[in-house]
């Protein structure tokens, strides 16, 4: 906007300004810019403005951040009054254009527009790290080859049911979840405990555990995530966390793949029932009361996180793999 224009916006403006018929709305903040809006703008049809509001989806390449304050932007001119940021949650849930971020949100309880923003950016910026991380690793590969040589993916040869890790990868250790990582059954590199050859380090550990250390698909034992929990004489990792505005007291498992809560912190937050059997140390299968996902705030610093948990019984101590920790 040229100086010239801005000029002339100031003297219209002076000039309404100067008729207003009553010496205190001269003076009052709201009562000139509703005037002046009333002028330079016109009428707003209210019902017009709430469709715009409606219809407005995520647009390609628009962050979080930018999309919230576009809805805020809007909704100012549609007369919301109280409803105003349930209705713009509404919209924000509607209008994500990631479809796994809108599912959890979906089955997030008790949302609320802080709730739904704080979800949509941590999704945002994972999958931001992701393709970081994604990138990094392709010309790491690309640079080993050699001559310019490249080769897509897919067009490695598959393995099923690896040796060292017991999933099916692309036959290339680069792929291989257990390479680089320490069995915690022996101590040797790249193989997890539940693919260890080796002897027990001790029978009287094996006695001592009471966690679960693997999580087996139902009818399809070749394809599980677990959890290594063995107690030991070693201090535990634990960390401090709110679940449902409750304190929980978290074990970290540094080998774990997915995450456990007892079912007296879950209250009626249960989503879905589990499609997986856990399995103790010795085989023994334990019941499950479903899944869930849950907000868990970090007392700390205050963050939030949306977290999946498998529910269990109330016997079992809380827990929280590396991933989620």
């Amino acid at each position: 906007m040229t100086q010239f224009i801005k000029r002339q916006y100031s003297y219209t403006a002076l000039g309404l300004w100067v008729t207003f018929a009553d010496d205190e709305d001269k003076n009052d903040i709201k009562i000139i810019m509703t005037k002046l809006d009333t002028y330079f703008i016109g009428e707003s049809n209210e019902t017009y403005e709430r469709y715009v509001f409606n219809k407005r989806d995520q647009q390609a390449g628009e962050t979080v951040d930018a999309y919230v304050a576009n809805l805020r932007n809007l909704a100012q001119t549609c007369n919301f009054g109280d409803r105003e940021e349930s209705l713009i949650k509404d919209i924000l849930v509607l209008g994500i254009n990631d479809p796994g971020t809108r599912k959890t949100l979906f089955q997030t309880r008790n949302l609320t527009l802080q709730d739904a923003v704080d979800i949509c950016k941590t999704d945002e910026a994972t999958r931001n790290q992701l393709k970081s991380v994604d990138t990094e690793s392709v010309n790491k590969v690309q640079q080993k080859k050699g001559n310019g040589q490249q080769r897509d993916k897919n067009s490695v040869p598959m393995i099923s049911n690896c040796q060292f890790c017991g999933r099916s990868h692309p036959k290339r250790k680069e792929y291989c979840p257990a390479w680089g990582k320490t069995c915690k059954n022996c101590g040797k590199k790249n193989h997890f405990a539940a693919q260890c050859k080796s002897a027990s380090k001790s029978h009287t550990q094996n006695k001592q555990a009471k966690q679960i250390n693997q999580l087996v698909e139902d009818n399809q034992s070749d394809d599980y995530e677990w959890i290594n929990s063995i107690h030991t004489e070693k201090k535990d990792l634990r960390c401090r966390m709110e679940v449902n505005n409750e304190e929980v007291i978290f074990q970290v498992d540094t080998g774990a793949t997915v995450n456990t809560l007892p079912e007296k912190y879950v209250h009626d937050s249960v989503t879905a029932a589990a499609t997986k059997t856990l399995k103790m140390w010795n085989d023994t299968q334990v019941e499950t009361r479903g899944k869930c996902r849950l907000i868990v705030k970090n007392p700390a610093n205050m963050k939030k996180y949306s977290v999946e948990f498998v529910v269990t019984d109330n016997s079992f101590t809380p827990l929280l793999s590396l991933r989620a920790a």
